[in-house]
């Protein structure tokens, strides 16, 4: 699926990256950008995958949960996608097709302990502090996205608000 937007908001080309990280002030469409990365990730048909959002507080995991839900049903068919909630922190997508599931869960300091083991093929992880932290949590995965961490994680490409193209850091 191609993703249109501004060229801080589309994935980088090919294959060769590990991780996508955006930077921008508020109102640049980094959510905007995660949204359609996981909704392109999750109504992929070729595959099924596990899909790990990660927010920073329970009201902004049910903000995004939202825009994310209320999105996918504009796009989408009805009856494709079910969405199951689990209190304020966690929510829970699948796409009937091909049983995709994109899970949300809320990020808190002892969520590094709770990932390791657990198989994620995608993450996008917004407003967490330590991308790195991730990376090395959750060592199958096979593409992270990071909207505004403070430590980037390691051979990252990198997409500003303003930038034309990613570029490699």
């Amino acid at each position: 699926m191609k993703v249109n937007g501004y060229g801080h908001q589309i994935p980088p080309e090919g294959d060769d990256w590990l991780s996508w990280t955006i930077v921008g002030s508020r109102k640049t469409g980094k959510t905007w950008a995660g949204i359609r990365w996981m909704q392109s990730k999750l109504t992929d048909l070729s595959r099924c995958s596990r899909i790990l959002f990660l927010g920073p507080t329970t009201s902004h995991n049910s903000h995004t949960m939202k825009q994310m839900y209320e999105h996918l049903n504009n796009l989408l068919q009805p009856g494709l996608i079910t969405f199951t909630r689990k209190g304020e922190e966690f929510g829970q997508f699948v796409f009937n097709p091909t049983g995709s599931v994109l899970q949300a869960r809320l990020y808190a300091d002892n969520t590094k302990h709770n990932l390791y083991g657990v198989h994620y093929d995608f993450v996008w992880a917004d407003e967490i502090l330590n991308a790195q932290m991730i990376v090395d949590a959750l060592p199958a995965t096979e593409k992270f996205l990071f909207t505004e961490p403070t430590i980037l994680p390691v051979d990252t490409v990198v997409s500003r608000a303003g930038d034309r193209a990613p570029t490699f850091h």
